[in-house]
């Protein structure tokens, strides 16, 4: 499989993100965090996370084990992964192998200044994605490879995905 060439999407829902997001698809205030279930599942023996996001009361997602894309859902609380199978329908839909990781990509906008990531997508050789920056909801594309970002606009305001 050529690696290089894919896209992947990646939704990292966040405590602290604007009202973008309806109720039922933010964390709990008593979730575990993105970052921990990260580490969870990467503990669990995931080399890479495609999607996370906060649905119908627990975590789901998409990510690389053994080689195969999987989905899964994990407990909202403890991270436990309650249930997880091959997603052969998106085996086109993974980064390439010298794309910055999800979970580097979110140090990175933290380190810019974001307090909650909403959404996270590789498509078309960059990051594109909303977050919360000083207090407003942006939109950003970053580079794929390092994470720099590359735009940001408060959303809202027409952001062009010219690529």
């Amino acid at each position: 499989m050529k690696w290089s060439a894919m896209a992947f999407t990646a939704t990292i829902a966040l405590i602290g993100t604007a009202s973008f997001v309806r109720a039922d698809e933010m964390p709990g205030k008593d979730w575990i965090s993105a970052d921990a279930l990260v580490q969870k599942l990467k503990d669990a023996g995931y080399t890479g996370i495609a999607k996370l996001e906060a649905e119908d009361g627990e975590w789901e997602g998409k990510g690389v084990k053994n080689g195969e894309t999987m989905k899964f859902h994990a407990d909202a609380h403890t991270g436990a992964i309650l249930s997880e199978k091959p997603d052969h329908e998106d085996q086109d839909k993974m980064p390439g192998k010298d794309w910055i990781s999800a979970d580097a990509l979110m140090q990175k906008l933290k380190d810019a200044g974001y307090t909650g990531i909403a959404e996270i997508e590789a498509e078309k050789g960059k990051w594109e994605g909303k977050g919360v920056k000083n207090g407003a909801t942006m939109k950003f594309h970053a580079d794929a490879h390092t994470g720099a970002i590359l735009s940001e606009k408060p959303e809202g305001k027409d952001h062009e995905d010219s690529d």
